[in-house]
């Protein structure tokens, strides 16, 4: 998948079956259920959070999607392409980066 998020900018993403999402060059998991699409929140340098999930609903067109916030902005959005587009999770554990 390749889009824009708010406030994220650009990116381009490999979501695994197994909830492990690759992207350029961080980790993180996912899970989705009905229309709704969660990732999880994982701590940045400063930021203490642990293990807390965003969640958006989902709008599909075709390949294109839109996650739209609680409060009915759209967040962000993106092209679905096929397979392993980027080359991502080679070697994955399905641990944090460092």
């Amino acid at each position: 998948m390749t889009g824009h998020r708010s406030g994220e900018g650009l990116f381009q993403e490999f979501y695994r079956d197994d909830g492990l999402l690759q992207g350029t060059n961080y980790q993180a998991r996912w899970h989705a259920v009905s229309n709704q699409f969660c990732i999880e929140d994982y701590p940045l340098i400063l930021d203490t959070r642990q293990n807390e999930w965003d969640c958006y609903s989902l709008v599909q067109a075709g390949d294109k999607l839109q996650w739209i916030g609680l409060g009915g902005e759209l967040d962000g959005q993106g092209q679905i392409l096929p397979g392993n587009a980027f080359g991502y999770l080679s070697n994955a554990t399905g641990s944090r980066p460092k």
